[in-house]
């Protein structure tokens, strides 16, 4: 049984081995002066061009419950959200629709962390479904009443303005 678990491992390594090797391939074969492919810079947005001191908060300033509105040109629409974090580390955030404010269209659950100007989220559930998603956003401002920040993915700024 041992035998043929390091029979296992060692396939599984020299495997990993060979795939690396085949993605370095070019690399290695072509000519030192050769040009390296690039896919350019990266789009700007308010996220990568803020070159402003960094908010110096510590996390527990994003700590309660905030709300935010934002109306999106493209589907002509206004959402607004309630974001709830707690001192574990974990959100809510429920997303309405501005017509009807009360009804809740969607909810995400997940971990938080804020250090500076880097704010993360990790969604975990979607409508009580279980799913995995990253976002990091850039921190324009933040205090104890307002938070500004932009999705480095998307471009989009938000603000937030805490509730209690």
């Amino acid at each position: 049984m041992l035998k043929a678990l390091l029979i296992l491992l060692a396939g599984i390594a020299l495997g990993a081995i060979g795939v690396v090797g085949f993605a370095l391939l070019p690399i290695v074969l072509a000519p030192p002066d050769a040009a390296v492919p690039s896919a350019g810079p990266p789009p700007s947005n308010a996220a990568r061009d803020d070159t402003t001191d960094c908010p110096e908060h510590g996390p527990e300033v994003l700590l309660g419950t905030w709300a935010g509105e934002k109306y999106f040109p493209a589907r002509e629409h206004t959402q607004i959200w309630r974001a709830e974090r707690f001192s574990d580390g974990t959100f809510v955030l429920e997303f309405m629709d501005a017509s009807t404010p009360d009804t809740v269209e969607s909810t995400e659950t997940g971990y938080w962390s804020y250090s500076r100007c880097i704010y993360t989220t990790v969604i975990r559930t979607l409508n009580d479904k279980p799913v995995h998603f990253q976002e990091v956003y850039r921190v324009h401002h933040v205090d104890d009443r307002l938070m500004r920040y932009t999705n480095y993915r998307s471009g989009n700024t938000y603000e937030l303005r805490r509730t209690q």
